[in-house]
C-alpha cells in the first residue's frame, strides 16, 4: 500500500533539498527555491516549523540541515538498488 504525499510533505523535500546545498539565509533560500523574494514571511513560517520539528539548525541569519534534516534531504536510492 502507497503513502498519499501531502503539498506541506513535497514542500518540506524541496526546502530540505535546497538547504542540502549548504547553510542561507532565508532570502537565499528564496533565490534557491527560484521563489520570490515577497515571499519572505513564507518562508520564514515554513523555517519556524521545520526548525520545531528539528529539521533545521539556525545560526545568527543562517539557516542549515540538522542530522535528521540531512537523512531526510537525501535523495532515494535510484530503483534496483
Amino acid at each position: 500500500m502507497s503513502e498519499k504525499i501531502t503539498a506541506a510533505d513535497f514542500e518540506t523535500v524541496c526546502v530540505l533539498r535546497a538547504l542540502s546545498a549548504g547553510a542561507c539565509t532565508a532570502e537565499e533560500l528564496l533565490d534557491r527555491l527560484g521563489l520570490s523574494r515577497t515571499l519572505d514571511k513564507c518562508i520564514d513560517e515554513m523555517l519556524e516549523m521545520l526548525h520545531g520539528r528539528g529539521l533545521v539548525v539556525r545560526s545568527d541569519d543562517r539557516v542549515l540541515l540538522s542530522e535528521r534534516g540531512r537523512v531526510l534531504a537525501r535523495p532515494p536510492p535510484a530503483s534496483g538498488q
